[in-house]
């Protein structure tokens, strides 16, 4: 995401006057940010309304989007514009409390790819070991919630308290995105060699695009916060692409769903023309046993997921 420059941000109060000169980036940004977070709600809602939609892979996909919104709604080129529209100054302390959820958010955002892409290798490779693994699904969610909750009350207390904590962030972000990157291409290249051997994989593409497409629209947010940490040098135009592509990433996503998911695709369209005669709606219940869609209309309403058959209790 956008970043600020490390460093300790116990002692630091933004000064709207003097930031002028980040209005029309901030403008661009905020429209991107706002378009971002439509994406989000947009996954989010889908994978929660429709009970059609609650595979095991829709719900880490939802709780990354609800990690991504978290990122988009610490994004310092919208309080910068609040700031400058009321002619305030930040405190320290929401200074703080700013930086460390979206740094927190960031690292959620990593992990919950990682669980995507395990999850669809584990399915496409070892349908058995899947079903074991996606019966816990919902304690390997709450665990990590709990995790990241934990690390952001540490970091904003280490950051109000005048200590340096963003090596540690910096750390997992590195380590974990280094092993995303090194497990999308190992998941591509066996996906190319079965390929070429005439053995394909059966099971849906769709996750491994989606953490692939995550993985390459971190790529430049990645190198630009390696060089901010390692080397400590700051390059504008390099924050500005990768702040742009990160950005980006909930669009890419959403865009990717609909168009190579059916049962997404019917469900926004409902959704955006208030037709409900495509699909049962209903609240999101663990609890409640998950039962065909009445589909009036079979041309409208396909169902492609046909072997993400794990869903949600």
């Amino acid at each position: 995401m956008e970043s600020e420059q490390f460093g300790n941000f116990s002692n630091l109060t933004f000064d709207a006057t003097s930031s002028a000169h980040y209005i029309i980036q901030d403008v661009i940004f905020t429209i991107l940010c706002f378009v971002a977070m439509l994406a989000n709600v947009g996954l989010i809602y889908t994978i929660f309304h429709f009970r059609r939609m609650r595979t095991v892979p829709n719900l880490i996909l939802a709780n990354w989007a609800i990690a991504d919104l978290s990122c988009l709604l610490t994004t310092p080129s919208t309080y910068r514009l609040i700031a400058l529209m009321d002619n305030i100054s930040l405190s320290s302390l929401f200074m703080c409390s700013l930086y460390e959820i979206g740094n927190t958010a960031q690292v959620a955002t990593l992990f919950f790819a990682i669980l995507l892409s395990i999850d669809w290798y584990i399915a496409a490779y070892f349908e058995n070991t899947s079903k074991t693994f996606r019966k816990y699904m919902k304690f390997y969610l709450a665990v990590l919630w709990v995790c990241m909750f934990c690390v952001l009350c540490i970091g904003v207390v280490y950051c109000v308290y005048n200590y340096f904590a963003n090596f540690v962030l910096a750390t997992i972000i590195f380590f974990s995105y280094c092993a995303l990157f090194l497990f999308i291409i190992i998941a591509q290249m066996c996906n190319c060699v079965r390929r070429c051997k005439s053995r394909r994989v059966t099971y849906p593409k769709l996750m491994l695009n989606v953490a692939t497409a995550f993985t390459i629209s971190w790529f430049f947010g990645f190198v630009n916060f390696f060089i901010m940490t390692a080397v400590n040098k700051y390059y504008r135009i390099v924050e500005i692409i990768s702040s742009i592509l990160v950005f980006c990433t909930s669009i890419i996503i959403f865009m990717i769903m609909y168009r190579q998911d059916n049962d997404f695709h019917a469900c926004i369209n409902n959704v955006l023309r208030r037709d409900r005669s495509g699909y049962e709606e209903a609240n999101f219940d663990f609890r409640t046993p998950v039962r065909k869609p009445i589909v009036k209309n079979g041309a409208q309403c396909l169902f492609s997921n046909k072997d993400q058959n794990v869903f949600m209790y």
